[in-house]
């Protein structure tokens, strides 16, 4: 049994794959979060004044509502560029004839080789 690299409609990969994504998104989201809470904290003190404890949790939630919002268009973007890419490679493996930018191809290539994938696996 050899694992291809585009799934063949396997689900299981595009699971993993979304959940990858949504985490790494929420740590980024949870990080920038933080990193802009204790900009505001350092506003606030650089000014002689001390930040209530309501204004910090609403600054980090504020902020984690706007990166939470920015990061599902990152995730759609993602999951769209993913899924185009299995589509492609199931309809025009026979004729080698993609849609996809020839970069691209041999970006994911490489990045396969570099996971230890053949070049038979990649199509």
């Amino acid at each position: 049994y050899q694992r291809r690299v585009h799934g063949g409609r396997s689900g299981l990969d595009r699971v993993l794959a979304d959940a990858i994504t949504s985490w790494v998104l929420w740590l980024g989201n949870l990080c920038c979060s933080g990193i802009l809470t204790a900009i505001a904290i350092w506003i606030y003190k650089s000014h002689n004044d001390t930040p209530n404890g309501w204004c910090i949790a609403l600054t980090f939630g504020v902020t984690f509502i706007i990166f939470y919002f920015l990061s599902v268009s990152v995730r759609i973007g993602t999951d769209t560029i993913f899924v185009c890419y299995i589509e492609d490679l199931e309809r025009n493996s026979k004729t080698k004839d993609y849609h996809m930018s020839p970069e691209l191809h041999e970006a994911i290539q490489q990045r396969a080789s570099v996971l230890g994938a053949s070049k038979s696996d990649i199509v």
